[in-house]
This record gives C-alpha cells, structure tokens and sequence, in this order.
C-alpha cells in the first residue's frame, strides 16, 4: 500500500511538536489513535500503531506507550518509526514503554464496534413488529443473532 499523503495528519502533527522542536507535546495534543490506522503497516508493526498510546514528544522523540513487551520488538519498532518519518517528514526517533493502554486506535475501534452492536439490539427491540411478536405471540429474540449492519 502507498504511502498516505494526507495533510490534515502533517498538520496534526506538526501542531502537537512544536516548531521549535524542544517542547513536549502532552498527550491531549496529539490524536494518535487518529494516524495510526492512516500508516502503510501491516503485521507486527501495524499491532503496534493500532494497540499503542501517544505518551508525548521532545522533539523528535516520541514515546508511545504498548500493552505487553511484545510489542516493543526492535523491529516493528522501526518499521513504525520509518512509515512516521516518511508521513511526516520529520527524524522522528521511536520509543516505547510497557503500560497500561488506555487510548489506542485499537480500543476505540471495539468501542465503536461494541457501540453499533449495542444501537442494533435496540433498534430491533424497539421495533413495533418485533414488540407485537413479542408481546402477543411469545417470539424470542435469539442472542447473538442481530449484526449491525457494516458502515
């Protein structure tokens, strides 16, 4: 897959690494979730940018924070680093620390999955031939057999 060349994400960047290049970006600065599925990875080192946490920038060093030791092998650790140098230009140098994950494009693809699923059940539940069926005719509503529909 080509390389994304999308500036909105540059400019993202750039916006949470200040100019000057010595300031830390916090982690409210920068929606890491957000580039991360926007990275021509795959395997190990797209796991990594899916399940990781912006922890925070000086400057071109950036450090994300991984689930298990697992993913801080050197080599997805690279190959990150190499697709964040050439999205943004930038000698980022990678770093990563072993923690707790609470933000992760990873996580908010299963809540919003979890959330899609949840609307479904009860649009269906709320459905007036469903009730009818339900109420006058002791239909069931098998569990786990509604899918929401793919966006």
């Amino acid at each position: 897959m080509p390389p994304v060349a999308a500036a909105a994400p540059v400019a993202v960047v750039e916006a949470a690494v200040e100019a000057d290049g010595g300031a830390a970006a916090s982690t409210d600065s920068f929606d890491w979730p957000a580039l991360a599925p926007q990275l021509p990875l795959i395997a190990l080192a797209r796991s990594l940018a899916m399940q990781s946490e912006w922890v925070g920038a000086d400057g071109e060093r950036w450090t994300l924070r991984v689930p298990s030791e697992q993913f801080a092998r050197a080599a997805a650790v690279d190959k990150l680093q190499a697709a964040l140098r050439e999205h943004t230009g930038r000698a980022i140098e990678l770093r990563t620390e072993v923690g707790q994950v609470r933000d992760s494009a990873h996580l908010r693809a299963a809540a919003a999955r979890a959330q899609r699923q949840h609307d479904a059940e009860a649009t269906i539940a709320a459905d007036p031939l469903v009730r009818e069926l339900v109420d006058e005719h002791g239909a069931q509503i098998v569990p786990g057999s509604i899918r929401p529909l793919e966006a």
